[in-house]
C-alpha cells in the first residue's frame, strides 16, 4: 500500500494504491489520513501491510 501526492484541476490530494499479486486498487482522496487506508482494507484488517 502506498500514497503519493496528486493534483487535479488545481486541487491537491493523494492517489492511494493497494495491491496484491492479482489486484491493483487506486483511489484518489483529499486526505492521506488513516481513515483512507482503513476504508480500503476494512477496520478489522488483521494482515500485514507493506509500504
Amino acid at each position: 500500500m502506498d500514497e503519493t501526492g496528486w493534483r487535479q484541476d488545481g486541487v491537491s490530494g493523494y492517489c492511494w494504491l493497494a495491491r496484491t499479486d492479482t489486484l491493483s486498487l487506486y483511489r484518489v482522496e483529499l486526505s492521506r489520513g488513516r481513515w483512507v487506508a482503513e476504508s480500503i482494507l476494512g477496520a478489522q484488517f488483521a494482515g500485514t501491510v507493506v509500504v
